[in-house]
């Protein structure tokens, strides 16, 4: 599919609060947003809340308590933020998931993180806030061809950005696929994102394509023969 257009140069994008990952690509983006002069705020995740500098903090993603602290101590300039972006989904596949609870922890840097955040966010901006983006940008959460890997743990955000403009209608939530990749070669992805004023959802790029989700024909006549089984499950007793 043809790539759209970008409708605003990056000097337009607003005040942004960056959840930076562990692979350097959210500092990467933070970088070039602060040399073309955009007010950045940088958010961590480690063990409690902790201001780390004027421009910089640390918050545990499983305290909800931590992001209210969080928009607390940036103060007025909370309400201000345009632009959230969220990398603490942009991380290698975890180990593999051998309990519910396992299940429940991985959820903190990505699901519950947006959660909390939305909720803190609610409580200072009200019904009647200015429009304020957030951007999901994760790895392993869509599959755009056969080798193509996913990670569970990743997948349940998809759902909840689809949700969360229905409560808050100032909120509005995009999700970016990304490959784990050379931190500059991502940053131009993200970049590009941002420029773009009116997007789909969800996108995904893979070899420097940008994929959106569409419909296409299928020849049913020429399609690979379907098992039974992989339409029911295997639920035979072994």
């Amino acid at each position: 599919r043809r790539e759209p257009a970008p409708q605003r140069d990056l000097a337009a994008v607003g005040p942004c609060l960056v959840f930076v990952d562990r692979h350097g690509l959210g500092e990467k983006v933070r970088e070039r947003l602060a040399q073309a002069g955009k007010t950045c705020i940088a958010v961590e995740a480690g063990e409690g809340f902790v201001q780390l500098d004027a421009h910089r903090y640390r918050v545990d993603p499983r305290s909800p308590a931590d992001y209210r602290r969080l928009l607390a101590a940036i103060g007025g300039s909370a309400g201000a933020i345009e632009q959230i972006l969220h990398f603490w989904t942009y991380a290698a596949s975890p180990e593999a998931i051998g309990s519910v609870e396992q299940l429940r922890q991985a959820q903190f840097p990505g699901f519950f993180s947006l959660v909390f955040l939305a909720q803190a966010l609610a409580g200072i901006k009200g019904d009647d806030a200015r429009a304020t983006e957030l951007h999901v940008f994760g790895s392993l959460t869509q599959i755009t061809s056969a080798a193509d890997r996913g990670a569970c743990t990743h997948a349940t955000i998809i759902g909840l950005l689809k949700t969360i403009p229905l409560e808050m209608p100032w909120f509005k939530c995009r999700h970016t696929d990304l490959p784990i990749g050379a931190a500059d070669d991502n940053a131009a992805c993200v970049l590009r994102e941002l420029c773009i004023v009116k997007s789909e959802d969800e996108v995904a790029y893979r070899g420097g394509r940008r994929l959106v989700w569409g419909l296409s024909r299928v020849d049913l006549r020429v399609c690979p023969p379907v098992e039974k089984e992989a339409w029911f499950g295997r639920s035979k007793k072994s």
